[in-house]
């Protein structure tokens, strides 16, 4: 079960036994984290992000480890562009693990 972890450092962190989440996402009413199996084809879980300090969500998450594939996804107004389907990068990733495909809808 996720804890409300910290809205520090940016990004997905390793943090003892778990990592913390932090994601800032102006305007968004929630940020989920979702997980995908080892080779990062099948969503395993999309859990959302608990807690909330100004415009970061942030949360820390036991179980997790170096090498989960993982994206996320921001949850908000239409009107401002959100669209809960896509899957995000985290921008602090220091790697992926296959070439970037953009689509169009």
């Amino acid at each position: 079960m996720a804890e409300a972890g910290w809205p520090e450092p940016l990004g997905v962190t390793l943090a003892g036994e778990g990592a913390n989440v932090a994601i800032p996402a102006p305007g968004a009413e929630a940020v989920e984290l979702c997980l995908f199996d080892a080779l990062g084809e099948e969503q395993l879980a999309c859990l959302r992000l608990p807690a909330r300090t100004g415009d970061v969500f942030h949360g820390w998450f036991p179980g997790i480890d170096a090498g989960t594939r993982y994206g996320l996804r921001a949850i908000g107004p239409e009107a401002l562009g959100f669209d809960g389907s896509k899957l995000l990068l985290d921008p602090w990733a220091r790697a992926l693990d296959r070439r970037f495909t953009l689509h169009a809808s």
